[in-house]
């Protein structure tokens, strides 16, 4: 009797079936046995692995659409490369999770030796991955549902004109930030440029990705000129905020600017033309053939087509083309900076700013690592087959703030490992200055998600559980500093026993409980300030944690975790933070390292 690998959509297909196989959900989470993401969690390592090699092979896929992925602006920025496929930011393109589960089933059809696949589910994308798969690796396909396939068009000229909108609109609401009047450059002795995003905000409007390094950089005699790339936030939800927030930084030591300020009217034309320069180029590219894995014989496009055309067809494509204009303009103008430091994720516009501060012959050049490396944020991981070579989107140095994130970077093939330095954590050194309390009995602070629908799962869960508690407990509410304002206010009408913590530093001493989204790192702070904590895992999700396995058990999937977590909270996870980041506000490895880098350029 042939044997058969049975997939539903969710766990409770299981119980549903009666036919005799191995059994998987799709869609299940992590702690259970029959879950896909449980799979994944046994198996990260070989899986990781084959993902990221597809990626960095899918240009040698096919000779046919060579030409087409390794098309460039202005000869030297790639469209594909700079692309949401290429960066693998899993929180702006989830379906890579659903990526990674193809990757699972094809190993567990392999473990098992298994003859084929039943699909109980109803999902177009998921169905249509599975039947492609079964028929390039002779195996047998079934599927209980009928299932209505989705028409997808390429390119409609509808896509054009949204572009085109979303490009008007831009500069309309930053007309003030392209108008900003910058002063002169500090480009004297002991200059750095660092840029920054514009989130996070201290008391003093400056913000905390850098926390006091800034300040620690002035009293040696070191200039600085802050480049801030602006977003739309809940603490700055609009560009004259932020433009009257940055003049009050302004000083004979640090130059604040906006780097829309370094686009006019003659970058709008050109990227109008290079908009239409790339849709001519990627309109007839077979999607199929660039996301057709060879190795294992699977196709990622009913996943990946939808944040592809995005990246070419859409929002984001205008977004890098904006960029390029930007550096373009700033690199080629500005006398040579002998020194830069930007915060490492390796998005879209970091390539852009590498390439253009290379071709213009500026100095040299740090990516800071401000956080933990997570285990899935392929962002910072190259294929263990992939021979590291200097690159010009590679910074000259990697900074990272502890010896855990070191450990992880040298491992992870990003960069070669005597280019990673350790120096402080300046975004957590400010914890150095506050003293830990006696904590208030029975009050939760809650960190929301980057992702939306986490945010909902995490207080649909914790309503169901206060049916069955006996504690009153007082819940505060922290959104994720990027999260639109009007879902942080249908979260709260929604969810009426939140208060929201509107202040821009939270005093941890006020708290008892702390509740954390998978991704967010704040639960480095609750660590430090000793409050019972735990992390609450998504529905589906293959573990976000800024915490590595081997340090944190400490987990929620459901209402039911929730309410064990409330009753045994005495049995809480102890860590030390210095065991996971260096948070001295000295910043003394920072000095070192930036005094030598300085050194070598003089």
């Amino acid at each position: 009797m042939k044997k058969l690998l049975f997939i539903d959509d969710e766990e409770e297909g299981y119980s549903k079936n009666s036919e005799k196989g191995i059994f998987y959900a799709w869609n299940g989470r992590e702690n259970s046995n029959i879950s896909l993401s449980n799979f994944i969690l046994k198996n990260k390592s070989s899986l990781r692995e084959d993902y990221l090699e597809f990626i960095e092979n899918v240009k040698k896929n096919n000779n046919n659409i060579s030409d087409i992925v390794n098309f460039k602006i202005y000869s030297k920025y790639n469209i594909f490369e700079m692309s949401n496929i290429y960066e693998k930011n899993i929180f702006k393109s989830p379906k890579i999770i659903d990526c990674i589960k193809l990757l699972a089933i094809n190993k567990i059809i392999k473990i098992y030796k298994l003859s084929g696949i039943k699909y109980y589910g109803s999902n177009s994308n998921i169905y249509n991955s599975l039947n492609f798969f079964c028929k390039n690796n002779n195996l047998i396909f079934y599927s209980k549902n009928n299932i209505k396939l989705k028409i997808n068009f390429r390119f409609t000229a509808l896509n054009f004109l949204k572009s085109v909108f979303f490009l008007l609109i831009y500069f309309i609401k930053r007309f003030n930030l392209l108008n900003y009047k910058k002063k002169n450059f500090i480009l004297k002795e002991n200059e750095i440029l660092i840029f920054s995003y514009y989130v996070h905000l201290q008391k003093n409007k400056s913000t905390n990705l850098w926390g006091n390094l800034g300040e620690t950089l002035n009293k040696k005699n070191y200039k600085i000129n802050w480049l801030h790339d602006f977003s739309p936030s809940n603490q700055v939800p609009n560009s004259k905020t932020f433009l009257n927030n940055i003049r009050l930084l302004n000083n004979k030591k640090n130059n604040h600017i906006p780097i829309d300020s370094f686009l006019n009217f003659f970058s709008i034309i050109k990227i109008f033309i290079n908009l239409f320069r790339v849709y001519i180029n990627f309109f007839f590219i077979n999607l199929k053939k660039i996301f057709f894995y060879k190795k294992n014989k699977i196709n990622f496009f009913y996943f990946l087509e939808n944040d592809f055309k995005k990246s070419i067809f859409g929002p984001d494509l205008v977004k890098n083309l904006i960029y390029i204009e930007i550096y373009e303009n700033l690199f080629s103008k500005i006398s040579k900076t002998k020194f830069g430091l930007y915060l490492l994720e390796n998005q879209a516009w970091e390539s852009i700013m590498i390439n253009a501060w290379r071709f213009y012959k500026h100095g040299i050049l740090i990516g800071s690592i401000n956080s933990t490396v997570r285990d899935w944020d392929l962002r910072y991981f190259k294929s263990q087959k992939k021979i590291f070579k200097k690159k010009l989107n590679s910074p000259d140095y990697i900074a990272v703030n502890g010896e855990l994130t070191k450990k992880s970077i040298t491992k992870n093939n990003l960069i070669n490992k005597h280019k990673i330095f350790q120096v402080e954590a300046v975004r957590y050194n400010y914890l150095n200055k506050i003293g830990r309390k006696n904590k208030i009995k029975n009050s939760v602070i809650i960190f929301g998600d980057i992702s939306i629908n986490a945010n909902y799962e995490i207080l649909i869960e914790l309503k169901k559980s206060l049916k069955f508690l006996n504690k009153k407990l007082l819940f505060y509410y922290k959104p994720h500093p990027t999260l639109p304002k009007k879902v942080v206010d249908d979260l709260l009408i929604r969810f009426k026993f939140l208060k929201k913590m509107d202040k821009m530093n939270i005093n941890y001493n006020q708290f008892q409980y702390c509740i954390c989204s998978e991704t967010t790192s704040a639960i480095l702070e609750a660590i430090y300030f000793g409050l019972k904590t735990s992390i609450f895992v998504s529905k589906n999700s293959i573990n976000l944690s800024p915490l590595p396995s081997n340090l944190w058990k400490n987990y929620l999937y459901n209402y039911k975790d929730i309410i064990n977590f409330f009753i045994n909270s005495s049995k809480n996870e102890h860590i030390f933070i210095n065991k996971l980041i260096d948070i001295n506000s000295k910043n003394k490895k920072w000095l070192t390292f930036i005094k030598n880098k300085y050194s070598k350029i003089y």
